[in-house]
């Protein structure tokens, strides 16, 4: 393996100050820490702005060090201290990768769009966009005053799907889906009660999920071809949100109904 350039103060410093929302914003990168998500990135192939590793995780990642290297992208080693002070985590991995935000995945087909209002916590969010990905919904729409798609909790939660999977951001949610409705989509909602059990669904259907207390607009309500909710039979008080996304992408995707009365 090539020798690695050694990290410079400046680098440390703009590495570090991407842990904040601000300067992700104006410098149009954000950070992914580990050699699953820097694996994950490369297959994606988003833009990589650069790459860090300690000198024990380069020798136990040997194969992706020399990847990265092939693909012509800055790769550089780090002290533990140093990468402590550039980590988003308390048990730093080794690697760190920086990427820039402004790329989209490819468009990819399948029928079903997942919209999103106002999911403020990023590892909600980052275990949606998961389980979007692995059940192949074909686009995510993420309403304003949502968590950061980038926030590198979120990234991290994801595990890589974030890299993956085409995400719209800052979307005026009741507006899009009535556009959506006009184009022929069946609009389906999750609710807390009085919903219908879940069922597998036509292509060309938007799943509507509201925030961590299940809440949505009345407009978008309004335009709810179908309303969704997942029985209880026990004596939990709520789901969250994450599982509940999980157990209705299951059984929408699905051939048949796996929840009944």
């Amino acid at each position: 393996m090539a020798r690695l350039q050694k990290v410079t103060l400046s680098q440390i410093k703009l590495t570090a100050s991407l842990k904040k929302k601000k300067y992700r914003r104006l410098e149009s990168l954000s950070i992914a820490e580990g050699s699953k998500l820097a694996a994950e990135a490369l297959k994606a192939g988003i833009p990589v702005h650069s790459v860090f590793f300690t000198a024990e995780a380069a020798e136990e990642h040997s194969g992706l060090v020399e990847l990265i290297m092939q693909r012509q992208i800055a790769v550089f080693s780090c002290s533990p201290s140093d990468m402590v002070r550039m980590s988003w985590l308390k048990t730093p991995p080794g690697c760190l990768l920086v990427y820039k935000t402004d790329f989209q995945p490819p468009p990819r087909e399948g029928g079903l769009l997942l919209g999103l209002y106002q999911i403020s916590d990023p590892g909600n969010l980052g275990t949606i966009i998961r389980t979007a990905d692995w059940f192949g919904v074909e686009k995510m729409l993420l309403s304003e005053d949502s968590a950061e798609l980038h926030n590198p909790s979120v990234v991290r939660g994801s595990m890589g799907s974030a890299f993956h999977i085409p995400v719209e951001t800052g979307v005026d949610l009741s507006s899009e889906v009535e556009s959506l409705k006009r184009s022929g989509y069946k609009i389906a909602i999750a609710v807390t009660s009085s919903g219908r059990p879940p069922f597998p669904i036509d292509k060309k259907t938007a799943l509507i999920m509201g925030d961590e207390m299940g809440k949505l607009p009345p407009e978008i309500e309004g335009l709810a071809d179908i309303k969704f909710t997942i029985p209880r039979k026990g004596c939990g008080e709520s789901l969250n949100l994450a599982a509940a996304c999980s157990i209705l992408l299951y059984v929408l995707t699905g051939k048949t109904n796996i929840i009944k009365d």
